[in-house]
């Protein structure tokens, strides 16, 4: 018996046979994945570098921004040693004129309080108060607003506990100095009463502080806003995150107020105030966000750029590259159909030309 492919009815390939079969089993072109692998290389370390730089800049900017917190708040501690240096001074003054210790030892109320307007004049500051010998204030004088409510009993509270450099009446906050008024000399003379004399904490106050640390500060005693650098608008929203502002600690912490992100550190100046006082001062983190968004994006820029020109450039190398290949590729295939005119390639890389 005969075994014959032949005879036993099986059938050689034709050549559109082996064609359609070589079709078929023909994968992704190595040019494509030359291509492919450089373009995943560029664009995982444009990730990979974008990851980096902003971490590092995250890290870089929370550091920056806590120095800048701490560093306003030294700041303002400084300032307020200078301004409260020279107010003691100009007090001393005050109490040590001949015509403020004759107008003290009348004991006459109506008349301690007329005569004490030509003295709040001359002295020029915000605050100017008069006491008698048993701390009780006899003529009080505000800017332009001389009648504060309870102006006279949150002054004598001060005194009574204890001179504080930090006075809170009506809704404002004023920093003051006191200075016993004598009759004789400070070491064997008897004291006729007190000056007081301060200048008011206001927004215009606040805003200096902040030009000169640009940071934004607030001054805030229990639930309230007495001071604030925020422009009105903004302040506005300021009592609706009270709860907080109140988490606000020495070291650093993140709050939210009128839909913005801020670091923020506070110091306590209870002791020194009259009342609860609280300086907070916070520094935006999404206007530094932004400037990291801005690098991000030139990063993502000069990644792309990589991207198009890499990708050119191995369309190009990959070519020249494979073209032999591809040659020889056609050449097997022709061959394999029975096609025995086609010419296989002579030229090419050294490794692969013929």
């Amino acid at each position: 018996m005969s075994h014959d492919p032949i005879a036993a009815g099986s059938r050689l390939p034709t050549p559109g046979s082996m064609a359609m079969y070589t079709h078929e089993r023909r994968g992704i072109r190595t040019r494509v994945l030359l291509i492919a692998a450089m373009a995943m290389i560029i664009a995982s370390a444009t990730f990979a570098s974008l990851l980096t730089i902003r971490h590092r800049l995250q890290a870089v900017v929370m550091a920056n921004v806590s120095a800048d917190l701490l560093h306003s708040i030294a700041t303002f501690e400084s300032l307020q040693t200078l301004r409260m240096t020279a107010l003691d001074r100009e007090n001393a003054l005050l109490a040590d004129l001949p015509s403020l210790k004759a107008l003290m030892t009348t004991s006459d109320e109506r008349t301690i309080e007329d005569g004490a307007v030509e003295f709040w004049k001359v002295s020029g500051n915000d605050l100017f108060a008069l006491a008698n010998r048993d701390g009780r204030i006899v003529a009080a004088y505000v800017g332009e607003a001389p009648d504060i409510p309870n102006l006279r009993v949150d002054l004598e509270a001060a005194l009574i506990r204890s001179p504080h450099p930090y006075v809170i009446s009506g809704g404002r906050l004023f920093a003051c100095s006191v200075r016993p008024i004598y009759f004789g000399s400070q070491a064997s003379g008897t004291i006729l009463g007190y000056v007081i004399s301060g200048f008011s904490i206001d927004g215009g106050a606040v805003g200096e502080l902040s030009r000169t640390t640009r940071v934004e500060a607030v001054f805030t005693t229990g639930s309230r806003i007495l001071a604030s650098s925020f422009a009105p608008s903004a302040e506005s929203r300021l009592p609706d995150h009270q709860l907080s502002m109140s988490r606000v600690t020495r070291d650093p912490v993140t709050v939210v107020l009128g839909g913005e992100r801020y670091l923020a550190v506070s110091q306590d100046l209870s002791e020194a105030a009259s009342a609860p006082l609280e300086l907070i001062e916070l520094k935006s983190l999404d206007q530094e966000e932004r400037s990291i968004r801005q690098i991000d994006r030139l990063v993502l820029l000069a990644g792309l750029l990589a991207l198009v020109l890499g990708t050119a450039l191995m369309t190009v190398l990959s070519r020249v590259v494979t073209r032999p290949l591809e040659e020889l590729d056609a050449g097997v295939r022709a061959f394999a159909a029975g096609d025995s005119s086609h010419i296989l390639p002579y030229r090419g890389t050294r490794k692969y030309g013929i």
